[in-house]
């Protein structure tokens, strides 16, 4: 669902290039020169972007990236953070997908896909060792401050992290 709005993107900006998730242009032929982001981005990225591509959950193949300037994780399903949604079945489909209503957590659906919980929490390592204090995702609200910290707890509170690990 995330490449909803694709065709639009390329045909406002079609010099622009598409970059997409590994495994993504396999399943989208038309997507001829896309660049396939790895655990590493473009030279041209460094001084701004890291990024890392979390492994352990092969269908997900999320990326998440760290902008080094403003201190902000970017991610897309790796959490879920939405406080504030009206309609009262969206708030219940939400507390019976692993409590990702009302604050910071992975979905249910997120956890099945973990295959290899070895290489999953090695990519938690490394992004857990990043230099940052915001988190904007791609499911509810951005987090203004102490994200590092919040991200460590959801993940330690689901079991994902050892208690202990990443303490603030």
């Amino acid at each position: 669902m995330h490449e909803i709005y694709r065709g639009q993107y390329l045909d406002a900006w079609p010099q622009a290039v598409f970059h997409d998730a590994p495994g993504f242009a396999g399943d989208h032929l038309e997507l001829d020169g896309a660049v396939t982001l790895e655990q590493s981005g473009p030279d041209a990225w460094e001084k701004v972007f890291q990024q890392h591509h979390v492994t352990g959950m092969a269908q997900v193949n999320e990326v998440v990236f760290p902008h080094q300037p403003s201190r902000t994780l970017i991610v897309a399903d790796l959490v879920f953070n939405i406080r504030n949604c009206p309609p009262w079945w969206t708030r219940l489909g939400l507390r019976l997908n692993g409590g990702c209503y009302s604050g910071l957590s992975p979905s249910d659906l997120f956890r099945l896909v973990i295959k290899d919980k070895t290489g999953y929490h090695a990519s938690l390592e490394t992004v857990l060792k990043w230099d940052f204090d915001r988190l904007n995702g791609g499911h509810g609200e951005n987090v203004g401050a102490r994200a590092r910290d919040e991200l460590a707890g959801a993940m330690r509170g689901c079991g994902l992290l050892d208690h202990g690990e990443h303490e603030a």
